[in-house]
């Protein structure tokens, strides 16, 4: 099963490599800014509730 998904991607790499990385790239993005806005969110609730130390902890 292994060596039949190796060929199968071995098959298809060339031809699908530049629209996955397009996509991964596009998703990276978007995954990068709901993380940023996230981080945000939680750096404020965490600075109102959480002293200096237990913060740089976590």
């Amino acid at each position: 099963m292994i060596s039949d998904m190796g060929y199968f991607f071995k098959l298809f790499q060339k031809e699908c490599l530049i629209g996955i990385l397009f996509t991964a790239q596009k998703i990276q993005i978007s995954f990068t800014n709901v993380v940023a806005m996230e981080n945000a969110e939680f750096g404020i609730t965490a600075n109102s509730i959480l002293p200096g130390p237990t913060r740089s902890i976590s």
